[in-house]
């Protein structure tokens, strides 16, 4: 996906690029398994020992290894970016403190800010203007991902205590009010939207089946 998104861009995605999505993805989700499942918002030891190489829950160890090795290649300031990676506790914390949904969904999209600036690739190469338009451009893709996200799962968050907001018709309205004022934002911003579009359409189909599926499951 990531991929995708920055070749609309002209970037000249290579392994490093690859790699660096790749290993943070799988850090950040185990983050946030531990910050949901565990009940806990204190990620800086985990992060401490996926930069060493240690596994951690959610993470084994070929994987906290893999983190590590991309890790140890990334200037400082990529590095001092994911450190904020720590901050994830604090916004699940927001989140559940939250008292109303214009509240809740402003912590969604400080956190989506968060997501995608530790998404942002390496500015340099001979693709080094078109990878500076791509960073400057992930705000608004992680916003309007991170919306719909939070639509999907506002039901089941609010049953299993992730949050205080019910998920009544109001939050819901307000919900896509803010998708579809973000997927707007993302698309004007993008170099060819028509293929956002696509790459947008084939997220949801595949969102939408593993939400049907989970239904069904439970019922049966």
């Amino acid at each position: 996906m990531m991929a995708d998104f920055a070749d609309s861009f002209g970037v000249n995605v290579n392994d490093d690029d690859r790699k660096y999505w790749k290993s943070t993805f799988d850090v950040v989700r185990a983050f946030d398994d531990i910050i949901d499942e565990d009940h806990n918002q204190d990620i800086k030891p985990y992060l401490n020992e996926v930069i060493s190489g240690r596994p951690v829950s959610g993470l084994d160890k070929a994987e906290s290894q893999q983190f590590a090795e991309v890790y140890s290649g990334l200037s400082r300031e990529r590095k001092n970016r994911f450190t904020r990676a720590c901050l994830l506790g604090d916004f699940a914390l927001k989140r559940y403190n939250s008292s109303n949904i214009n509240e809740y969904i402003q912590n969604v999209l400080d956190e989506s800010d968060l997501l995608a600036d530790i998404m942002k690739i390496e500015e340099s190469g001979v693709d080094e203007k078109n990878r500076e338009e791509f960073n400057k451009w992930l705000p608004s893709v992680s916003r309007a991902g991170y919306a719909v996200d939070t639509a999907v799962d506002l039901s089941s968050d609010f049953d299993e205590g992730v949050t205080r907001v019910e998920p009544s018709l109001g939050a819901y309205g307000k919900l896509m009010y803010v998708i579809g004022d973000e997927v707007i934002r993302c698309l004007i911003k993008a170099k060819k939207p028509i293929k956002i579009i696509s790459i947008f359409t084939k997220i949801i189909f595949e969102k939408s089946a593993k939400y049907i599926n989970k239904m069904l499951l439970a019922d049966m």
